[in-house]
């Protein structure tokens, strides 16, 4: 059996292109806040290997608190994960918004490390 397991989540600073005024958000941020129920992204391993790998996907931050717009910025090991699963498992999260925290056109950086025996 081939097993997975998303050790970490957190936001990175990144830099991007963005409209004036927009923020890039970090997750040790008290005011990025996940929706409740929100969870890991399941990121998909390719071929066989064993260790740790990373990978930073950037989306942009919706009106609803949804993300949108996600890419692969960034692995650690290249070709060990998959990107499909990394955007579609990051872009199924979801933030609260409120004041003073994250705003629509900002962006959020999630780096997902996934370990395998």
């Amino acid at each position: 059996m081939l097993g997975w397991s998303v050790l970490t989540v957190a936001a990175i600073l990144g830099s991007s292109q963005k409209t004036a005024g927009a923020r890039d958000w970090i997750v040790g941020d008290p005011a990025v806040r996940f929706v409740e129920g929100t969870t890991s992204p399941r990121i998909d391993p390719l071929g066989r290997w064993s260790g740790r790998v990373a990978i930073s996907v950037r989306c942009t931050i919706e009106a609803d608190g949804s993300l949108d717009a996600c890419a692969v910025i960034e692995e650690s090991e290249p070709r060990r994960l998959s990107h499909r699963s990394a955007r579609s498992g990051v872009q199924a999260m979801r933030l609260q918004l409120g004041e003073g925290g994250p705003r629509p056109g900002d962006t959020l950086t999630v780096e997902a490390v996934v370990s395998r025996p």
